[in-house]
């Protein structure tokens, strides 16, 4: 993680641009953050980095009054889990986008896959502070996965390798995912097309496979390609499947946190609030 006495101007400055809105940044908290180390410190050594090692997720539940700093802890320790040896993927997900229940497990997992961002080193977090908008162009599972593979062919390429050492990469990637015992068969089907788009450059495909890791393809696209619809029952399969993905990438796994935003605390019951919640 970046030290706080070696920020450069441009990334404090992008630190308190942010904080002028009233909001923490959505990355560089953790460069300013006071007062958790303790709380941070044990989830990070008997939990995180258990789940690390030994592969046991574990939850926690965050309660506070407005301005008390949720959110705020949340993105803090999102950059922890990212700096962790294998470093985790992250997916920050507001409950107050369409009101989304958690019961929906479907619409759970369209989420996650909308918002899901792959790890950062402090050079990525630093252009993140200094330009937001590159947090967009690496965020949801398709840029994410196309900015990991497109990295991957770079430093092949700067090792002095051609593009046949790069395919030779993704089929070797391929190999992984398909004897994966904990991925599920409709998932890795997914993933094999996906596969496929990146390395013919199809991106009718690659924007079809998109589409339905958020819910938005067609019946008739999902026909096409032969795909199994994500439905609630199932979407818990996909949710795995994605871990286990991750895994494959060499990632320590995924990160899920569920923010109410405040505004939304103010017209909501405290009935309706619990069952989105449920």
């Amino acid at each position: 993680m970046i030290e706080i006495e070696k920020i450069p101007p441009a990334v404090a400055g992008g630190i308190l641009t942010a904080l002028s809105g009233g909001q923490p940044p959505e990355y560089g908290v953790s460069l300013y953050t006071e007062g958790l180390g303790s709380v941070i410190d044990i989830i990070e050594k008997m939990q995180l980095r258990q789940m690390v090692t030994c592969g046991n997720g574990f939850d926690k539940i965050i309660v506070a009054p407005f301005g008390h700093g949720k959110t705020h802890f949340i993105r803090t320790f999102r950059e922890i889990a990212m700096s962790q040896n294998p470093p985790l993927a992250c997916s920050e997900i507001s409950l107050d986008a369409g009101n989304l229940n958690l019961k929906e497990l479907d619409l759970v997992f369209y989420e996650i896959m909308r918002q899901i961002e792959f790890p950062k080193d402090d050079d990525e977090i630093s252009k993140c502070i200094i330009t937001p908008a590159v947090i967009a162009q690496k965020r949801g599972f398709r840029q994410a996965f196309e900015s990991w593979l497109n990295e991957k062919k770079d430093e092949l390429i700067s090792q002095g390798h051609d593009e046949d050492k790069y395919f030779d990469f993704i089929e070797n990637l391929r190999s992984r995912i398909l004897k994966d015992p904990i991925m599920k068969p409709a998932f890795k089907q997914t993933i094999h097309l996906l596969l496929n788009g990146f390395r013919e450059s199809d991106y009718t495909t690659i924007n079809d496979v998109e589409m339905f890791f958020q819910g938005d393809l067609s019946t008739q696209g999902i026909r096409k390609h032969g795909l199994a619809k994500i439905t609630s029952d199932n979407a818990l399969i996909y949710i795995e499947s994605l871990v286990s993905l991750l895994k494959v990438l060499k990632f320590g796994g995924l990160m899920i946190s569920f923010d109410e935003g405040e505004y939304q605390n103010f017209s909501r019951s405290d009935k309706s609030r619990t069952d989105v919640l449920k």
